[in-house]
């Protein structure tokens, strides 16, 4: 598709999602979830209770050697308290590793094929440090990456502002082609923001406080995943090839905190 068109295509897209918000919310916390013309609440986890509620949730354990990264997955770090999920980043040994954190899924719990899903975070601080929140087919276990997609709906490299969002896809086993996009969100690890995509299946949009920055759309080139189900990752990588060294003044521990997360699904 001519990148005329598209833009275009994204410009008309801005115009109708911003007549269709009936009330926004970027940072602060809050048990009344967003209401959205044409959308229908269908998964919550505002994270009230004392413990991760293991009906919706997986806790990872799993020593992570994929990316080089320098963490072991355990479930110790995943502390549900005061109304957030608190994802925590220790420098500790570990089953021949330095640091531990945490990752936990919805894998065979809860899955989706198009929606909007958003989720409130606020990330740690220093160099090394990885968060993100992103999507990966039910059935990637019979799938080679990232023949099937992926939906990197957030991510960031803890020693800048830069918030990124990426879409992985490719015909051939561990051959990846990506788009993605880049924007600044300065106060990422002092306050709480909305970090969210709409998944249709003309195309991707990512937003950061409800406020578009980039999107794709399908192409022959470019195909996006219209039949597979989606679940929903949050985890804090430590270290890796795109995180890079952790820096001599990054303070441990910290957490990646979660106020809630939402999935809409658009009305019949």
């Amino acid at each position: 598709m001519n990148k005329y068109i598209q833009l275009l295509v994204f410009f008309i897209f801005l115009i109708v999602f911003i007549k269709d918000v009936k009330s926004q919310s970027s940072s602060s916390s809050s048990t009344d979830p967003i209401s959205y013309n044409g959308w229908n609440l269908i998964f919550q986890d505002e994270f009230e209770g004392d413990s991760l509620d293991l009906s919706i949730w997986n806790q990872i354990s799993q020593s992570y050697d994929y990316n080089d990264e320098l963490e072991d997955y355990i479930p110790e770090n995943i502390v549900v308290e005061n109304g957030y999920l608190n994802i925590i980043a220790k420098q500790q040994d570990y089953q021949g590793h330095n640091y531990t954190s945490g990752k936990i899924t919805t894998s065979g719990k809860f899955n989706t094929t198009f929606g909007r899903l958003e989720a409130s975070i606020k990330m740690p601080y220093g160099q090394g440090y990885w968060p993100a929140f992103w999507l990966m087919p039910e059935d990637s276990l019979n799938l080679c990456w990232p023949t099937g997609g992926e939906i990197d709906i957030m991510e960031n490299l803890g020693q800048d502002d830069t918030i990124y969002g990426t879409y992985h896809y490719s015909t051939q086993c561990n051959q990846n082609e990506e788009n993605g996009g880049k924007t600044i969100t300065e106060s990422y690890s002092s306050e709480f923001n909305l970090f969210s995509v709409i998944w249709d299946p003309n195309q991707i949009v990512w937003m950061v406080n409800n406020v578009p920055y980039f999107n794709v759309v399908p192409t022959t080139e470019l195909p996006l995943p219209t039949t597979n189900p989606f679940y929903i990752i949050f985890n804090l990588a430590i270290g890796g090839d795109w995180g890079g060294p952790v820096g001599e003044s990054t303070i441990f521990p910290q957490n990646m905190t979660v106020d809630y997360v939402r999935v809409y699904k658009r009305s019949q």
